[in-house]
């Protein structure tokens, strides 16, 4: 009996290390069987059931269902709270609140990624490195940037929120030297200013964008190159 359960649980977890590489190439549509075929072979694995929720969730996400990557993405905050996994539901209330404001749900959207934030701010003297939990922080702040920025897009009105958690981000991305993340969030500010009508503003935040991409696509590709050839 043991040894049945063991082979479930491995044919479980091929099937959502297969979803998950399908996802990688951008084939949602392909992984979502995998996914659910896991689920019906069941795991008790807590661990390997939230992972399959979470990118269940990103993939109905990816296809525009939003409706069932709410459902996912509750299930997996759900199995990251019998778990005690404060990073896990961190970032499953971050998903759920990106779901809701592709709904344009915006006050809902932002009471989940309030939530995030409330946890990241809790993980500050429990996780092993300061550098996961700075991480955590400037997620939760960069999706309620977001989130202000997408009901201001609908609303005409920007709230002072936005500007101030996009700030907060990418000031901690830039102490982590997440380049990728620092251009995106000021590509975020951007947008913001631009809405502002400070177009100074904007044209100064979109070239730092310019020039994080620029080392991330284009330096340390080049550094790696040469350190490989010599």
């Amino acid at each position: 009996m043991e040894q049945l359960d063991v082979a479930a649980r491995l044919t479980c977890l091929d099937l959502a290390k297969e979803g998950e590489r399908f996802c990688r190439e951008g084939k949602f549509r392909d992984a979502i069987p995998l996914f659910l075929d896991a689920l019906v072979l069941g795991t008790n694995d807590l661990s390997i059931l939230s992972a399959i929720y979470c990118q269940l969730g990103n993939a109905y996400y990816s296809t525009n269902d939003m409706q069932k990557a709410f459902t996912y993405h509750c299930y997996d905050m759900m199995i990251a709270k019998l778990m005690d996994d404060q990073v896990g539901e961190a970032k499953a209330c971050g998903n759920i609140g990106n779901v809701l404001k592709m709904q344009n749900l915006f006050t809902d959207a932002i009471v989940f990624t309030d939530r995030q934030l409330a946890l990241a701010k809790q993980l500050e003297d429990k996780v092993s490195s300061i550098l996961h939990f700075q991480k955590c922080m400037a997620r939760a702040l960069y999706n309620l940037g977001t989130i202000h920025h997408a009901r201001a897009k609908v609303t005409g009105r920007i709230n002072n929120m936005e500007v101030v958690s996009s700030f907060r981000s990418a000031g901690i991305s830039r102490k982590l030297e997440d380049h990728l993340g620092t251009g995106r969030i000021y590509g975020c500010i951007g947008n913001v200013l631009h809405l502002l009508g400070d177009y100074k503003g904007a044209i100064d935040s979109h070239t730092k964008v310019c020039s994080n991409y620029f080392l991330v696509f284009f330096v340390f590709p080049l550094v790696l190159t040469s350190a490989s050839v010599g």
